[in-house]
């Protein structure tokens, strides 16, 4: 029952992630909402053709979703023990982020084969479950033109807020990179810059006051050793927090703070825009957290230019403070 019970709660993590509920995830992945839920509860031992589904539901690969069990086993894999505890918990999500729009063949192979390379560095990390999205094979301007333009917004605002760590290869200009650049600063989540060696970077994007790593590297192979070092660095500290944070008891968890945060408001008698100024955020932000899981608009990771604690705990002070006011 152990490896169904890991691979339960990672099916839960994914899907919470995102935002999903068992109903959301048993129509992507051809399921019922009864097998969903007695996978996740670790009930059920899942078959190669279910992990498949699941897996192309979250669009990930499926030996990424079996790392470190014995399912690993059906993929070719050969079992992954690294990282005690720790490995059997939650997935580490990783969002690669480049430019996809108006790219000439030769830019567009240098993309696609950083893309592939970041991908495969991701895949082969064994130490904890990491996990990468790729636009570039669900939202890519060439290979998905039929997505309308809001759908490719809600997908990668999505994806970005709920990713904890958010890979930017700064090699040519991007508006789309640009915004997700943004949508990672008002997550707090943590931003691995990546461009070639001597390559000018815009001080827009150096200057950005977010978490953010930056690489530059001479070729491929010295992308790889700089990138696995830093993960090394960065992962142990995000993997304890996703350890400890992970509780799979409440399908409604996520939601609570974010009905604290309005009923909190309403009873000052602020509108979103006020409560907006007052921790330095958009009203639109508010809004999201309000009516969003938390796992989609991570506030408790946010943090402000002008406040060293998290956005949860400036929301609740303010509002406390304009009480006693």
């Amino acid at each position: 029952m152990i490896d169904t019970n890991v691979i339960g709660k990672r099916v839960r993590e994914l899907r919470l992630a995102l935002g999903w509920t068992q109903i959301d995830l048993a129509g992507k992945s051809d399921l019922s909402q009864g097998e969903v839920c007695k996978i996740e509860k670790g009930q059920i031992n899942a078959t190669t053709d279910t992990l498949i589904k699941l897996a192309a539901a979250f669009e990930i690969y499926p030996e990424d979703l079996v790392k470190g069990t014995l399912f690993a086993n059906l993929f070719g894999q050969s079992q992954i023990l690294r990282g005690a505890d720790i490995e059997t918990g939650p997935p580490i999500i990783a969002y690669f982020a480049s430019a996809l729009t108006g790219l000439v063949d030769a830019d567009k192979k240098e993309i696609e084969d950083l893309d592939e390379r970041v991908d495969r560095i991701c895949r082969s990390y064994t130490t904890y479950p990491l996990v990468l999205y790729r636009p570039r094979k669900t939202t890519s301007p060439t290979e998905n033109p039929d997505i309308p333009a809001r759908d490719v917004y809600d997908i990668d605002q999505q994806r970005v807020a709920s990713a904890h760590i958010v890979i930017l290869a700064a090699i040519f200009p991007s508006l789309g990179a640009g915004m997700e650049l943004q949508l990672a600063l008002q997550s707090g989540t943590t931003v691995i810059l990546i461009n070639k060696h001597g390559q000018k970077v815009s001080r827009m994007v150096l200057g950005c006051p977010g978490a953010i790593e930056r690489i530059e590297y001479s070729d491929l192979d010295d992308l790889e050793r700089q990138l696995v070092t830093l993960l090394d660095h960065l992962l142990p500290s995000i993997a304890r927090s996703q350890f400890l944070q992970f509780n799979p008891e409440s399908d409604e968890a996520g939601f609570e703070l974010g009905e604290r945060v309005r009923r909190l408001r309403i009873e000052r008698h602020l509108q979103p825009s006020d409560l907006a100024n007052m921790v330095g955020v958009g009203a639109a932000y508010i809004e999201n957290l309000e009516s969003k899981s938390e796992s989609i608009t991570n506030p408790s990771r946010v943090i402000t230019t002008h406040c060293q604690g998290s956005l949860h705990d400036r929301i609740i002070f303010d509002c406390r403070a304009r009480q006693l006011g």
